[in-house]
């Protein structure tokens, strides 16, 4: 049985916007170049659902070759849901490069921006379901692509954090200066 002819069936049937295919050798392949064929859906950004409120979920805190501790991500991530244990891995890019990944698993009781300023540095926290926002006004409900509002810079981002009055100055670090500053 061919299961590409299957796949286009079903595909052109359920979805009639343009696919692709995946192609992976069969588990149980005698002869070397057996594959599946399945024809896959693109997942668009309005396609992913956000995670609930309430729900468990595993954060991530990535940092680049900084010497941020857990100390400084624990009262951040607090702000948003219950944390539990925070462990840390280490990885390395193509360069060699080294980041720091710190975990944790949270209740999740209010969205976490997708960036926050910890320690006097801008790092990216992630997690199934994270509401994106731009990477140009730093707003929910679209992408940097399609953004037709002003360029809003790190640091005024940082400022509405700050001005929303829902964290305490000693979260900011070094920004606090900068934002003195300014």
């Amino acid at each position: 049985m061919t299961f590409k002819l299957v796949s286009q069936i079903l595909a052109s049937e359920l979805y009639p916007e343009p696919l692709f295919e995946y192609r992976r050798k069969k588990p149980d392949a005698d002869i070397e170049g057996e594959y599946d064929v399945v024809a896959c859906k693109f997942i668009g950004y309005s396609d992913i659902r956000p995670a609930e409120l309430g729900q468990l979920v595993r954060v991530t805190v990535k940092t680049n070759e900084f010497s941020v501790q857990p100390e400084e991500i624990i009262p951040w991530l607090s702000k948003f849901g219950s944390v539990k244990s925070l462990g840390i891995e280490y990885e390395r890019n193509s360069l060699g490069i080294r980041s720091d990944v710190f975990e944790t698993e949270l209740l999740l009781r209010k969205h976490i921006p997708e960036f926050l300023p910890i320690a006097g540095r801008k790092l990216q926290v992630g997690y199934p379901g994270i509401p994106k926002a731009c990477n140009n006004c730093y707003q929910l409900g679209h992408m940097k692509r399609n953004c037709k509002n002003k360029k809003k810079e790190w640091l005024e981002r940082v400022g509405d954090l700050r001005q929303s009055g829902e964290f305490e100055d000693e979260l900011f670090g070094g920004w606090i200066a900068l934002l003195d500053q300014a």
